[in-house]
């Protein structure tokens, strides 16, 4: 029988060894070489040959500041996820989300001059800026963002900051509990909200929610090159993909929460039209369907912004939904996203809701195109493929065109690079079972790509990535 890349790392990962056998397609870049021969971090990650990896920072270990150069107030925070990564004098600044809850083990501590809502225990979600040497080696870290929750992923901005968004609409007044301290707290603010973050020191940050967007249950977000049109995705049953298009003459610029009333500029859905016919749910998208680009109709709607009285998603009938529309990232014509999954539940519910047969499928990978105003399934990810993918999550486009996806499946999990020439294969492997990868971001012209295990630590791989990721 065909041995796939999971069953074949995993029964070597105990020696260490990986040696080349029977491979499907796709396990190995065409250019050549066994798949991921080389085992590091004591056994935990595979790697392709000529790759290396070392620890940035990992969840409780290394001391978090209040400020670059400040005072010590804790240690790495944990839940990590999207990341920014952008090049300094000397090395590199990175940017982490905390997807941090009132459960999270080591949340975001509030520190002055980076806090939304002063009502969340212990801190909760935020973001860190994590400095490292031009090695990737760590340096330092401090507070950027704190009173936030569940910060998932985001998106980099073209003058060098920072998009969190918050995957949670918590509202003012809902009183929750610390497993921290097993206190209860209310919270004072709405959340739901995207922020900007600055690779910088606390008296750089902007701790306020870009209300023009819209409050949702955000996932990933993205500006476009000509700086008048912000995507945003949804990470939620029933999740879509908005356009947030600026005011007449107005240019998106560093500090958008200051920039823009609650009210200001024209946010609306996607809705996919396939021969002629809109589609309820991307679940609809068959492998037929890849490298076929599909006009989008852009959907008016959200009346209520804020979602005080109704989810923004309920108010964009006819926009095509998903349950999990997760990261996304633009490169100069357009912005690549995961569909992470259509499942059984899925299937039977829009079966009865909505009378449309869907296969199910293990995740797909598309680009939409800004001035086509077009969406491409580049990638499909069928269900029992045999390279074993399943789950993509976080994405980012690398310097060489291709891009890279924070596998979020059934353990083991990979990072995965994709381009339309090789077609989807591992670039890192978790053997440990520690759960999904996050965050994945390039630096130093590509020379360094960090990404996270959510539970337990930041990495930084060099290697020759163009061989994976060159168009």
């Amino acid at each position: 029988m065909t041995i796939t890349r999971r069953a074949l790392l995993g029964a070597s990962a105990a020696t260490g060894i990986v040696a080349a056998a029977g491979l499907p397609a796709h396990a190995a870049p065409a250019a050549g070489g066994s798949a991921l021969p080389v085992v590091a971090d004591n056994g935990l990650v595979a790697l392709p040959k000529g790759f290396k990896i070392n620890r940035v920072s990992t969840i409780g270990a290394e001391d978090l500041l209040a400020d670059r150069f400040g005072a010590v107030i804790g240690k790495t925070p944990s839940n990590l996820d999207g990341t920014g990564a952008f090049d300094v004098p000397g090395g590199v600044r990175l940017v982490v989300n905390h997807e941090c809850r009132a459960s999270a083990r080591i949340p975001v501590p509030l520190v002055e001059g980076t806090v939304y809502d002063d009502g969340v225990p212990g801190g909760m979600g935020g973001n860190t800026v994590v400095e490292t040497d031009s090695n990737g080696r760590f340096v330092q870290q401090w507070v950027a963002l704190s009173g936030t929750i569940r910060n998932c992923a985001g998106g980099e901005t073209p003058w060098g900051s920072w998009l969190a968004c918050e995957e949670d609409v918590t509202k003012a007044g809902t009183t929750v509990t610390s497993s921290v301290d097993g206190q209860t707290y209310t919270t004072k603010k709405d959340h739901g909200y995207v922020f900007e973050v600055f690779p910088d020191v606390v008296a750089k940050q902007v701790p306020l929610p870009i209300k023009a967007w819209g409050r949702a249950v955000w996932e990933g977000a993205a500006i476009d090159p000509d700086l008048t049109k912000a995507y945003i995705t949804e990470d939620t049953g029933r999740g879509l993909l908005y356009r947030w298009t600026a005011p007449e003459g107005a240019k998106i610029g560093p500090r958008i929460a200051e920039q823009f009333g609650e009210n200001d500029g024209v946010l609306q859905a996607a809705q996919l039209v396939r021969d002629g016919v809109p589609l309820v749910h991307y679940g609809q998208l068959t492998a037929a369907d890849v490298n076929k680009p599909y006009p989008v109709k852009w959907l008016d709607g959200g009346a209520d912004r804020q979602a005080q009285n109704a989810n923004l998603r309920d108010q964009y009938p006819g926009a095509t939904q998903h349950p999990k529309i997760e990261g996304c990232w633009n490169d100069a014509n357009g912005m690549w996203f995961t569909l992470s999954y259509t499942n059984a539940s899925q299937i039977a519910q829009y079966k009865a809701s909505h009378g449309i047969d869907m296969l199910g499928d293990s995740g797909m990978i598309a680009y939409y195109n800004f001035a086509d105003e077009t969406i491409t399934i580049k990638e499909y990810w069928a269900n029992g493929n045999a390279e074993g993918f399943h789950g993509p999550d976080n994405i980012t486009v690398s310097p060489w065109g291709g891009v890279v996806i924070a596998e979020d499946g059934n353990d083991p999990c990979s990072l995965v690079a994709f381009t339309e020439r090789l077609g989807s294969n591992e670039i890192a492997r978790d053997l440990g079972d520690r759960g999904e990868w996050a965050g994945p971001a390039f630096a130093k012209g590509g020379s360094l790509l960090f990404a996270s295990i959510q539970g337990d630590c930041t990495y930084a791989i060099s290697g020759p990535m163009a061989k994976y990721l060159n168009r």
